[in-house]
Protein backbone atom coordinates (compact mmCIF):
# COMPACT_ATOMS: atom_id res chain seq x y z
CA UNK A 1 0.00 0.00 0.00
CA UNK A 2 1.38 3.49 -0.84
CA UNK A 3 2.58 5.19 2.19
CA UNK A 4 0.55 8.25 1.32
CA UNK A 5 -2.79 6.16 1.29
CA UNK A 6 -1.54 4.77 4.94
CA UNK A 7 -0.82 8.31 6.49
CA UNK A 8 -4.54 9.09 5.21
CA UNK A 9 -6.64 6.81 6.15
CA UNK A 10 -4.75 6.76 9.62
CA UNK A 11 -5.63 10.64 9.62
CA UNK A 12 -9.38 9.51 9.14
CA UNK A 13 -9.33 6.88 11.75
CA UNK A 14 -7.87 9.51 13.92
CA UNK A 15 -10.65 12.03 12.85
CA UNK A 16 -13.58 9.76 13.26
CA UNK A 17 -12.42 8.66 16.74
CA UNK A 18 -11.82 12.18 18.14
CA UNK A 19 -15.57 13.10 16.91
CA UNK A 20 -16.67 10.26 18.98
CA UNK A 21 -14.69 11.12 22.32
CA UNK A 22 -16.36 13.34 24.46
CA UNK A 23 -14.44 16.91 25.07
CA UNK A 24 -13.67 18.23 28.09
CA UNK A 25 -16.19 21.17 28.40
CA UNK A 26 -18.95 18.08 27.88
CA UNK A 27 -17.88 16.64 30.76
CA UNK A 28 -17.12 19.88 33.25
CA UNK A 29 -20.83 20.06 34.81
CA UNK A 30 -20.59 16.04 35.53
CA UNK A 31 -20.52 15.31 39.25
CA UNK A 32 -17.89 13.73 41.34
CA UNK A 33 -20.20 11.07 41.74
CA UNK A 34 -20.27 10.49 37.86
CA UNK A 35 -16.82 10.41 37.47
CA UNK A 36 -15.43 7.27 36.71
CA UNK A 37 -13.73 5.51 39.16
CA UNK A 38 -15.56 7.76 41.73
CA UNK A 39 -18.98 5.68 41.96
CA UNK A 40 -20.56 6.31 45.67
CA UNK A 41 -21.00 3.40 48.18
CA UNK A 42 -24.03 1.39 46.61
CA UNK A 43 -23.75 2.51 43.04
CA UNK A 44 -23.36 -0.15 40.39
CA UNK A 45 -19.71 -0.10 38.68
CA UNK A 46 -19.32 2.05 35.72
CA UNK A 47 -19.80 0.25 31.93
CA UNK A 48 -15.83 -0.41 30.24
CA UNK A 49 -17.54 2.49 27.86
CA UNK A 50 -18.93 5.76 29.62
CA UNK A 51 -21.28 7.44 27.72
CA UNK A 52 -21.77 11.12 27.33
CA UNK A 53 -24.49 13.18 29.33
CA UNK A 54 -26.20 16.11 28.54
CA UNK A 55 -26.84 18.78 31.49
CA UNK A 56 -30.03 18.08 30.93
CA UNK A 57 -29.98 14.53 31.58
CA UNK A 58 -30.10 13.00 28.12
CA UNK A 59 -28.03 9.86 26.99
CA UNK A 60 -26.44 9.68 23.97
CA UNK A 61 -25.19 6.08 23.16
CA UNK A 62 -21.68 5.98 22.23
CA UNK A 63 -21.80 2.64 20.89
CA UNK A 64 -24.28 0.92 18.22
CA UNK A 65 -26.03 -1.75 20.17
CA UNK A 66 -25.23 -0.56 23.95
CA UNK A 67 -28.03 0.40 26.25
CA UNK A 68 -28.27 3.98 26.93
CA UNK A 69 -28.59 5.22 30.75
CA UNK A 70 -29.01 8.54 32.33
CA UNK A 71 -26.28 9.63 35.12
CA UNK A 72 -28.69 11.63 37.87
CA UNK A 73 -26.70 15.57 37.99
CA UNK A 74 -28.70 16.19 40.80
CA UNK A 75 -26.85 17.25 43.87
CA UNK A 76 -26.38 19.24 47.12
CA UNK A 77 -27.43 22.86 46.24
CA UNK A 78 -24.24 25.00 47.33
CA UNK A 79 -24.13 28.25 48.86
CA UNK A 80 -22.46 30.76 46.87
CA UNK A 81 -19.88 32.48 48.17
CA UNK A 82 -20.17 36.28 49.23
CA UNK A 83 -19.36 38.70 46.60
CA UNK A 84 -15.55 39.98 46.68
CA UNK A 85 -16.86 43.57 47.51
CA UNK A 86 -18.34 42.29 50.81
CA UNK A 87 -15.18 40.67 51.55
CA UNK A 88 -13.27 43.46 51.60
CA UNK A 89 -16.25 46.02 52.55
CA UNK A 90 -15.40 47.39 56.23
CA UNK A 91 -18.41 45.95 57.52
CA UNK A 92 -17.15 42.53 56.52
CA UNK A 93 -13.82 43.39 57.74
CA UNK A 94 -14.84 44.45 60.75
CA UNK A 95 -17.03 41.84 62.49
CA UNK A 96 -14.85 38.92 60.95
CA UNK A 97 -12.72 38.83 63.57
CA UNK A 98 -13.82 40.22 67.11
CA UNK A 99 -11.88 40.38 69.69
CA UNK A 100 -12.55 39.45 73.36
CA UNK A 101 -12.63 43.04 73.92
CA UNK A 102 -15.09 43.87 71.50
CA UNK A 103 -17.50 45.00 74.30
CA UNK A 104 -15.18 47.61 75.01
CA UNK A 105 -15.14 50.28 72.36
CA UNK A 106 -11.66 52.28 71.63
CA UNK A 107 -13.98 55.27 71.76
CA UNK A 108 -12.10 57.04 74.45
CA UNK A 109 -9.15 56.21 73.23
CA UNK A 110 -9.58 57.78 69.90
CA UNK A 111 -13.14 60.12 70.69
CA UNK A 112 -11.85 62.12 74.06
CA UNK A 113 -13.55 65.24 75.12
CA UNK A 114 -11.30 65.82 77.86
CA UNK A 115 -7.95 65.33 78.62
CA UNK A 116 -5.98 64.71 81.96
CA UNK A 117 -2.11 65.00 81.62
CA UNK A 118 -1.02 63.02 85.01
CA UNK A 119 2.74 63.88 85.53
CA UNK A 120 2.43 67.61 83.73
CA UNK A 121 5.88 69.09 83.80
CA UNK A 122 7.24 73.10 83.26
CA UNK A 123 10.61 71.43 82.35
CA UNK A 124 11.74 71.97 79.06
CA UNK A 125 12.91 68.75 77.97
CA UNK A 126 10.04 66.65 80.13
CA UNK A 127 8.46 63.65 78.47
CA UNK A 128 5.42 65.56 80.42
CA UNK A 129 6.18 69.01 78.97
CA UNK A 130 6.03 67.50 75.33
CA UNK A 131 2.95 65.91 75.81
CA UNK A 132 1.28 68.78 77.01
CA UNK A 133 2.84 71.13 74.50
CA UNK A 134 1.77 68.69 71.60
CA UNK A 135 -1.76 68.95 72.77
CA UNK A 136 -2.01 72.99 73.02
CA UNK A 137 -0.34 73.14 69.78
CA UNK A 138 -2.93 70.48 67.91
CA UNK A 139 -5.25 72.05 69.49
CA UNK A 140 -6.95 69.69 71.33
CA UNK A 141 -10.85 70.28 71.22
CA UNK A 142 -11.33 70.27 74.82
CA UNK A 143 -10.21 70.61 78.19
CA UNK A 144 -6.53 69.16 78.98
CA UNK A 145 -5.94 69.22 82.71
CA UNK A 146 -2.25 69.19 84.00
CA UNK A 147 -2.29 66.85 87.18
CA UNK A 148 0.96 67.63 88.81
CA UNK A 149 0.80 67.75 93.06
CA UNK A 150 4.25 69.83 93.26
CA UNK A 151 3.05 72.61 90.91
CA UNK A 152 -0.04 75.00 90.10
CA UNK A 153 0.47 75.84 87.50
CA UNK A 154 2.18 74.52 84.36
CA UNK A 155 2.67 76.27 81.18
CA UNK A 156 -0.06 78.64 82.31
CA UNK A 157 -2.53 76.26 82.82
CA UNK A 158 -4.30 75.92 86.55
CA UNK A 159 -2.65 72.59 87.98
CA UNK A 160 -4.64 69.96 89.92
CA UNK A 161 -2.97 68.06 93.05
CA UNK A 162 -4.94 64.85 91.63
CA UNK A 163 -7.14 63.81 89.07
CA UNK A 164 -9.76 63.26 91.72
CA UNK A 165 -9.75 66.84 91.96
CA UNK A 166 -10.84 68.02 88.53
CA UNK A 167 -14.07 69.48 88.75
CA UNK A 168 -15.35 68.03 85.03
CA UNK A 169 -15.31 64.12 83.77
CA UNK A 170 -12.60 63.15 82.02
CA UNK A 171 -12.36 61.02 79.29
CA UNK A 172 -8.14 59.92 78.46
CA UNK A 173 -5.67 60.20 81.31
CA UNK A 174 -1.97 60.07 79.77
CA UNK A 175 0.14 58.77 82.20
CA UNK A 176 4.13 60.07 82.56
CA UNK A 177 4.77 59.08 86.26
CA UNK A 178 7.74 56.76 87.50
CA UNK A 179 6.53 53.59 87.38
CA UNK A 180 5.63 53.12 91.00
CA UNK A 181 3.26 55.92 90.72
CA UNK A 182 1.38 54.09 87.62
CA UNK A 183 -0.80 51.97 89.76
CA UNK A 184 -2.03 54.70 91.89
CA UNK A 185 -2.34 56.76 89.11
CA UNK A 186 -4.72 54.42 87.44
CA UNK A 187 -6.48 53.40 90.76
CA UNK A 188 -7.39 57.27 90.71
CA UNK A 189 -8.66 57.23 87.11
CA UNK A 190 -10.53 54.43 88.07
CA UNK A 191 -12.40 56.22 90.78
CA UNK A 192 -12.86 59.16 88.82
CA UNK A 193 -14.47 57.20 86.06
CA UNK A 194 -12.13 58.04 83.45
CA UNK A 195 -12.31 55.47 80.45
CA UNK A 196 -9.34 55.25 78.66
CA UNK A 197 -5.27 55.71 79.50
CA UNK A 198 -2.20 56.32 77.44
CA UNK A 199 0.96 55.09 79.58
CA UNK A 200 3.87 56.52 78.52
CA UNK A 201 5.95 55.15 81.57
CA UNK A 202 8.38 52.56 80.72
CA UNK A 203 10.01 49.97 83.30
CA UNK A 204 7.52 47.20 82.80
CA UNK A 205 7.90 43.61 81.38
CA UNK A 206 10.35 44.74 79.02
CA UNK A 207 12.99 45.10 82.41
CA UNK A 208 12.39 41.42 83.38
CA UNK A 209 10.33 39.49 85.80
CA UNK A 210 9.87 41.87 88.28
CA UNK A 211 8.52 44.44 85.86
CA UNK A 212 6.37 41.72 84.29
CA UNK A 213 4.74 41.30 87.47
CA UNK A 214 4.04 45.02 88.14
CA UNK A 215 2.33 44.50 84.37
CA UNK A 216 0.18 42.38 84.96
CA UNK A 217 -0.94 43.71 88.47
CA UNK A 218 -1.59 47.36 85.82
CA UNK A 219 -3.72 44.11 83.40
CA UNK A 220 -5.83 43.61 86.60
CA UNK A 221 -6.35 46.90 87.93
CA UNK A 222 -7.19 48.19 84.22
CA UNK A 223 -9.76 44.89 84.13
CA UNK A 224 -11.03 45.97 87.16
CA UNK A 225 -12.30 49.54 86.27
CA UNK A 226 -12.41 48.77 82.64
CA UNK A 227 -10.57 51.46 81.43
CA UNK A 228 -9.32 50.81 78.06
CA UNK A 229 -5.40 51.27 77.63
CA UNK A 230 -2.00 52.04 75.10
CA UNK A 231 1.02 50.97 76.72
CA UNK A 232 2.82 50.83 78.88
CA UNK A 233 6.74 51.97 77.35
CA UNK A 234 5.24 53.72 74.61
CA UNK A 235 5.04 56.99 72.50
CA UNK A 236 1.45 57.93 72.51
CA UNK A 237 -1.02 58.74 70.31
CA UNK A 238 -2.04 60.83 67.64
CA UNK A 239 -5.48 61.73 65.84
CA UNK A 240 -6.40 64.52 63.18
CA UNK A 241 -10.00 64.17 62.98
CA UNK A 242 -10.63 68.00 62.92
CA UNK A 243 -12.80 67.35 65.83
CA UNK A 244 -10.88 66.03 67.76
CA UNK A 245 -6.91 67.02 66.55
CA UNK A 246 -5.03 65.19 69.71
CA UNK A 247 -1.50 64.80 69.60
CA UNK A 248 -0.93 62.49 72.77
CA UNK A 249 2.68 62.14 72.25
CA UNK A 250 5.90 63.47 72.66
CA UNK A 251 7.14 62.83 68.93
CA UNK A 252 8.83 65.77 67.45
CA UNK A 253 7.48 65.40 64.34
CA UNK A 254 3.12 66.35 63.98
CA UNK A 255 1.15 64.47 61.77
CA UNK A 256 -1.02 65.82 58.40
CA UNK A 257 -4.51 65.08 58.27
CA UNK A 258 -4.99 62.04 55.98
CA UNK A 259 -6.83 58.73 55.26
CA UNK A 260 -3.69 56.27 56.35
CA UNK A 261 -3.73 55.02 59.89
CA UNK A 262 -0.39 53.76 61.06
CA UNK A 263 0.65 51.61 64.16
CA UNK A 264 4.06 51.00 65.23
CA UNK A 265 5.15 48.42 68.01
CA UNK A 266 8.55 50.49 68.20
CA UNK A 267 9.14 53.91 69.28
CA UNK A 268 11.71 54.57 67.26
CA UNK A 269 10.41 53.67 64.22
CA UNK A 270 7.08 55.33 64.48
CA UNK A 271 8.91 58.61 64.99
CA UNK A 272 10.93 57.91 61.72
CA UNK A 273 8.32 57.15 59.57
CA UNK A 274 5.78 60.06 60.90
CA UNK A 275 8.76 62.15 60.07
CA UNK A 276 9.42 60.27 56.41
CA UNK A 277 5.13 60.59 55.89
CA UNK A 278 5.45 64.48 56.35
CA UNK A 279 8.39 64.92 53.80
CA UNK A 280 6.49 62.82 51.44
CA UNK A 281 2.71 64.90 52.10
CA UNK A 282 1.25 61.65 52.94
CA UNK A 283 -1.91 62.48 55.53
CA UNK A 284 -2.89 60.42 58.84
CA UNK A 285 -5.43 59.32 60.15
CA UNK A 286 -4.26 58.12 63.19
CA UNK A 287 -1.15 56.85 64.95
CA UNK A 288 -0.68 54.57 67.77
CA UNK A 289 2.64 54.03 69.33
CA UNK A 290 2.02 50.48 70.52
CA UNK A 291 4.49 49.70 73.39
CA UNK A 292 3.52 46.65 75.94
CA UNK A 293 0.38 45.92 74.94
CA UNK A 294 -1.06 45.34 78.56
CA UNK A 295 -4.61 46.03 77.32
CA UNK A 296 -5.10 47.46 73.34
CA UNK A 297 -3.93 44.62 71.13
CA UNK A 298 -3.31 44.59 67.25
CA UNK A 299 -6.64 43.64 66.48
CA UNK A 300 -8.80 46.02 68.86
CA UNK A 301 -6.75 48.41 66.84
CA UNK A 302 -7.51 47.18 63.47
CA UNK A 303 -11.37 46.16 64.16
CA UNK A 304 -11.94 49.75 65.33
CA UNK A 305 -9.84 50.78 61.98
CA UNK A 306 -11.83 48.73 59.74
CA UNK A 307 -15.29 50.54 60.76
CA UNK A 308 -13.43 53.96 60.85
CA UNK A 309 -14.85 56.06 57.81
CA UNK A 310 -12.14 58.31 58.09
CA UNK A 311 -9.36 56.10 57.67
CA UNK A 312 -9.00 54.10 54.47
CA UNK A 313 -5.32 52.41 54.40
CA UNK A 314 -3.78 50.38 57.65
CA UNK A 315 0.09 50.27 57.66
CA UNK A 316 1.09 48.39 60.51
CA UNK A 317 5.27 48.22 62.19
CA UNK A 318 4.79 45.04 64.65
CA UNK A 319 7.51 42.30 66.11
CA UNK A 320 5.25 39.77 67.80
CA UNK A 321 1.04 38.52 68.00
CA UNK A 322 -0.75 38.41 70.84
CA UNK A 323 -3.49 36.58 69.56
CA UNK A 324 -2.66 35.13 66.17
CA UNK A 325 -5.60 33.46 65.91
CA UNK A 326 -7.76 36.32 65.86
CA UNK A 327 -5.32 37.89 63.12
CA UNK A 328 -7.28 38.20 59.48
Amino acid sequence: MPPGRCRSERSAAIASTSSQTPSPRSRSWLTPTSLPGQESPGASSPSKHSQQVSRAGRHHPTRQGSHPRTISTSHRPRSPPPPCCELHSPRFRATAFLSQDAVRPLTKLFQPRSIAIIGASHQEHAIGAELLRNLLRGPFQGPVYPVNPNHDWVLGLKTWKSIGEIPGPVDLAVISVPKQRVLGAIEECGKKGVGAAVIITAGFKEVGPEGAALEQQLHDLLRKYQIRAIGPNCMGMIVTDPAVRMNASFAATPAIPGNVAFLSQSGALGEAILALAKSLGLGLSAFVSLGNRVDGSVNDLLEHWCADPATGVIFIYIESFGHMENFP
